[in-house]
């Protein structure tokens, strides 16, 4: 049941960007306006705004590293 209501809750977390895209904090090690994070914790949720839309990239746990670039596609 834990399992189910931590799924539950993000996607209740990851529904908010359609209202609020701008919620999320810049991803720090890209620096990139257009990709930011929300945290549903042990993981990040890092998406892109594009337009009136959002892609979602990666689902990260915050421990893991993300590469120090980000290439268009490699996620």
């Amino acid at each position: 049941m834990v399992a189910v209501a931590w799924y539950d809750g993000l996607v209740e977390r990851i529904e908010l960007l359609r209202e609020f895209p701008q919620q999320g904090r810049i991803v720090s090690e890209w620096h990139e306006e257009t990709v930011r994070e929300v945290l549903h914790r042990p993981y990040r949720v890092i998406y892109e705004c594009r337009g009136d839309s959002i892609e979602i990239l990666t689902l990260s746990h915050f421990r893991q590293p993300l590469p120090p670039d980000r290439v268009e596609g490699s996620l």
